[in-house]
C-alpha cells in the first residue's frame, strides 16, 4: 500500500512539473516579449497604393491602372507637358494615409512632389530608355515603410509611323511653315502627249526654320506629280 502511494505521489509531481514548464513556455512566447518573429506589423496597413501612371501619346492621355506588368512600355510624345530635352513627362499618382505618412518619395526618375492629403502625386521626365522607379513612404519618426511601391518603365518612341513635328519643342504645334521648292511648270508637250498641272523640277530638299522656336530646322523633300492629258 505504502508503494503504490508513493507511486501515485511521484506521478502528481510529474504533472506538476510539466505544467510548470507549460505555463513557463507559453509565458515566454506572449505579446510585448519580443520573442514572437511573426508579429503584426503595424505600419503593414498604411502602405501607398497605386491608383494611375499617365503619360501624353500622340497627343492623347494614357492612363495605365495596376497591376502593372513585369516592364511598362511607354509610347509617349516627346517634350509633353514641363518636359524638355527630348523626354517624355510621366505622372506617378496614388494614395496614402495622411495620418501615419508624413512624406514621401521617388527615386529612379527626377521628379516634382506634388503630394498632398492623402493624394500623391509625383511628375518625372522621362528619356527614351528604361528606368526602375522606387517610391516610399516614411511614419512621423522618420522611419520607411517596409514595402515600397516599385515599377520597371521602358520609354519607347515610335518605329513605324511618326507623326510630323514630333520632338519638337512645341509639338503638337510645331510653328513650320512649308513651300513649295520647285518651279511650276504649265502646258508641257511632247510629241503627241499633253500635259496639265505639272509640277517639276530637280529634285532637292529644303531646310525650313521653325516660326515659334529658334534654332530649330525641318528638312524635307519634295514629290512632284503629273497629271497626263492625252493619249
Amino acid at each position: 500500500m505504502q508503494n503504490r502511494a508513493g507511486h501515485q505521489e511521484n506521478l502528481k509531481r510529474v504533472w506538476i512539473l510539466i505544467i510548470v514548464l507549460v505555463a513557463i513556455v507559453l509565458s515566454g512566447c506572449g505579446a510585448g516579449t519580443g520573442k514572437n518573429k511573426n508579429s503584426k506589423d503595424p505600419l503593414a496597413e498604411y502602405i501607398p497604393e497605386w491608383t494611375s501612371i499617365t503619360y501624353i501619346s500622340n497627343g492623347n492621355m494614357v492612363t495605365l491602372q495596376p497591376p502593372f506588368i513585369a516592364t511598362q512600355n511607354l509610347y509617349g510624345d516627346l517634350n509633353t507637358g514641363s518636359c524638355t530635352g527630348n523626354t517624355i513627362e510621366v505622372n506617378f499618382n496614388g494614395i496614402y494615409n495622411a495620418a501615419t505618412i508624413t512624406s514621401l518619395s521617388l527615386t529612379g526618375l527626377t521628379a516634382t512632389n506634388n503630394s498632398n492629403a492623402g493624394t500623391f502625386n509625383f511628375v518625372a521626365c522621362m528619356a527614351l530608355g528604361s528606368a526602375s522607379v522606387t517610391i516610399t513612404a516614411y511614419d512621423s519618426d522618420g522611419n520607411a515603410l517596409r514595402i515600397p511601391l516599385i515599377v520597371s518603365l521602358a520609354a519607347v518612341n515610335f518605329v513605324n509611323t511618326i507623326t510630323l513635328g514630333e520632338g519638337h519643342p512645341r509639338y503638337p504645334n510645331t510653328g513650320l511653315a512649308m513651300m513649295s521648292a520647285a518651279p511650276r511648270l504649265e502646258n508641257l508637250t511632247s510629241g503627241s502627249t499633253k500635259m496639265a498641272n505639272v509640277y517639276m523640277g530637280s529634285v532637292a530638299g529644303k531646310s525650313t526654320a521653325s516660326t515659334g522656336n529658334t534654332g530649330y530646322t525641318m528638312e524635307t523633300g519634295l514629290t512632284n506629280y503629273v497629271k497626263q492629258l492625252s493619249p
